[in-house]
């Protein structure tokens, strides 16, 4: 009895630490990175990226009157990094679900708000084109 009790033993607690680490898995997953850049006209104009933990990396492009970048849904701010002069560089990072968001970089000259856009088939990008 005692030979089929250790195998026994050794079988469950395999099968249990597969289990663990596959539930562990989705949490360790990586954060996407979004290069975003505040110039003088403001936010990007638009953001896109796919649900799940996004670092947003903002630089202050020679921007004087533009020093904050805001993640907002609605009039709530969600997230946001502040006090970025020109030429200098923060970054910071959430947990975003699907859906439509609003980028406010208060003080730009042509725009103050932008578009997030979070959807499950995104690839990360940015665009800074005016309009």
């Amino acid at each position: 009895m005692h030979r089929l009790v250790v195998p026994f033993v050794a079988l469950v607690a395999l099968v249990a630490l597969v289990a663990v680490v596959s539930l562990a898995a989705p949490a360790a997953a990586k954060s996407q990175s979004v290069p975003v850049k505040l110039t003088a006209d403001g936010c990007p104009k638009l953001i896109t990226v796919k649900p799940g933990s996004v670092t947003f990396k903002v630089t202050n492009d020679g921007a004087d009157n533009v020093s904050e970048f805001e993640v907002m849904k609605g009039s709530k701010i969600l997230g946001e990094v502040e006090n970025i002069a020109p030429g200098l560089s923060r970054s910071f990072t959430m947990k975003l679900k699907a859906g439509d968001y609003v980028t406010y970089c208060p003080g730009g000259d042509t725009r103050e708000k932008g578009v997030l856009t979070v959807a499950a088939v995104a690839k990360p990008t940015t665009t800074t084109t005016a309009g």
